[in-house]
């Protein structure tokens, strides 16, 4: 039992263990994972001839070792490098080093070059053997709980760290199939629509619960940066939150309050079904992958984009075309309605922010977070599509549709 630990902790350090720089007097064992856990089945079966040469000369094991068949060879000398890596890693450097030599020959182990060494007096260190093993195993855990890397998620922040594009898909329907279909159709994310819609909480938690595991990332756009529709839509599961209408600064801290843990925000902590869907680390990796997106839809709010982008919390800044419209008076392609755009185009981009417009104006410089159509229109379209394959386009290519005004 104690053989078995001892090599499974020595392969896990193994594998976990980075390539030896070229001339380095450390030597590390790195090779295919499936090689080295293949290796381990070995490392089993010749444990006991391993710990039996213990007090006996370096020619036994060489007789015992050159006697093993090729594939229980190459998972040995495997496991001696293992066994050389932990050894480097205590105190006592230099007495492993005195016990532990290199000789010829080379053995090829698959993907890496690895060293036979010769063995002696192997049996005075089973037991620091032993505690190394289980030390080793724990170092990359305890330094990854360390090193402050975050726990990411929601993919639809990794493919914008990424540079990539990413496309929601609108849903106003509360039909958990619909949902689903959606969530799993290739969009990035789905565009839950609380705002211009009849949908409950309880309506969009049975949704969101159904499509567990769905590619698509559940957001919703709530009515309004109230702290108890926040904290509901976070609750259930949503990890972006779109705020509508934003014409005050003070709209977009809130909103960024009422759904980030303490310290960064005051959500409180409740009940929901965020542990179910994003696990039972949830509280600690929340608030690095719940996103928020300000729109701003009025000249009031292209007034302030500059400061709704310097919001610490806040990832992405939505131009809505069809609002922008209505309060302004002007019209997509108008010189006026253009001017108001590029002013949040260069405010957002300018803070290092994310772009967000309609799907048509996917080809605009520095838009990268797009809202997608509705499920009623993508039935429409898929419908006329299937129909009339060759059909003409409907409308021009690259101006947004007006909202409410296509029929349903």
């Amino acid at each position: 039992m104690a053989g078995t630990l001892i090599v499974l902790g020595c392969q896990i350090v193994a594998l976990m263990t980075p390539p030896a720089a070229p001339g380095s007097q450390t030597v590390v064992l790195i090779g295919p994972t499936t090689v080295v856990f293949a290796a381990l089945a070995v490392n089993l079966l010749i444990l006991s001839l391993l710990f039996r040469v213990g007090g006996k000369t370096d020619a036994t094991f060489r007789e015992k070792f050159n006697g093993l068949g090729g594939s229980a060879r190459v998972a040995t000398t495997g496991f001696l490098r293992s066994f050389l890596t932990i050894f480097a890693l205590t105190k006592e450097r230099k007495s492993a080093a005195e016990k532990l030599t290199f000789p010829a020959p080379w053995l090829y182990y698959p993907g890496s070059l690895s060293r036979c060494v010769q063995y002696k007096e192997m049996s005075m260190f089973m037991r620091r053997l032993a505690l190394s093993a289980v030390v080793c195993t724990m170092i990359p855990w305890v330094a990854a709980a360390q090193s402050g890397t975050p726990k990411i998620y929601n993919t639809v922040k990794l493919k914008l760290k990424e540079g990539k594009q990413v496309v929601g898909g609108t849903v106003s329907s509360p039909d958990p199939d619909v949902y689903c279909a959606m969530a799993n159709s290739g969009f990035d994310f789905t565009w839950i629509e609380m705002q211009h819609s009849s949908l409950g909480y309880q309506d969009v938690a049975r949704m969101i619960r159904a499509c567990k595991g769905a590619a698509a990332i559940p957001f919703i756009r709530v009515p309004d940066a109230a702290e108890g529709d926040i904290q509901k839509a976070v609750d259930i599961g949503a990890l972006g939150i779109i705020i509508p209408m934003v014409e005050s600064v003070d709209k977009v801290k809130n909103a960024v309050k009422f759904a980030k843990y303490p310290p960064m925000g005051k959500r409180s902590l409740g009940g929901g079904q965020y542990g179910v869907m994003w696990g039972a680390d949830y509280r600690q990796t929340a608030n690095d992958n719940i996103m928020i997106v300000a729109m701003i839809e009025s000249p009031a709010g292209v007034d302030i984009a500059s400061q709704i982008a310097d919001v610490p919390g806040v990832d992405v800044v939505f131009v809505a075309s069809t609002d922008l419209g209505s309060f302004s008076g002007f019209k997509q392609g108008e010189p006026q309605y253009e001017a108001l755009t590029m002013r949040v185009h260069d405010a957002t981009l300018k803070a290092g922010l994310k772009l967000a417009g309609p799907l048509a104006w996917k080809n605009r410089p520095g838009y990268t977070f797009f809202q997608g159509p509705g499920e009623t229109a993508l039935i429409r379209s898929g419908a006329q599509a299937a129909l009339t394959p060759a059909g003409p386009p409907t409308r021009k290519s690259g101006v947004a549709p007006i909202e409410g005004s296509e029929p349903k």
